[in-house]
């Protein structure tokens, strides 16, 4: 089920134009400072004027929040290393935050079941 319906967040592809990146290619996304990079499974990185918290109220359940400049695709999840608090998404290996680890143990424990 997808937030009003959308499945889908609109960016600014090569020569400006509009494209829809599907929530089910989207890895992770990145915050940098008022902008986010969404990296998708084509290994394209798209990015967005959009805060990370502005572009999580758009997605949908499957985006966990995992550290305060990261949210991750939980389907694509592949291994959760509480031992370096390290989430590997499918190849990449992303941080997760002390705020944030008991979230995304329960959150990933209930996909994982």
């Amino acid at each position: 089920m997808t937030r009003g319906g959308i499945n889908f967040i609109e960016v600014l592809g090569r020569f400006r134009q509009k494209q829809a990146v599907y929530f089910d290619e989207i890895l992770y996304i990145k915050a940098d400072g008022n902008h986010s990079k969404i990296y998708t499974k084509s290994q394209r990185v798209y990015s967005l004027k959009l805060t990370l918290r502005d572009l999580l109220l758009k997605a949908d359940e499957r985006f966990l929040r995992v550290h305060k400049s990261v949210a991750i695709n939980s389907t694509f999840v592949k291994r959760l290393d509480l031992s370096n608090n390290m989430v590997r998404v499918e190849d990449t290996m992303l941080p997760v935050g002390r705020a944030y680890r008991k979230n995304t143990i329960q959150v990933l424990s209930k996909i994982w079941v």
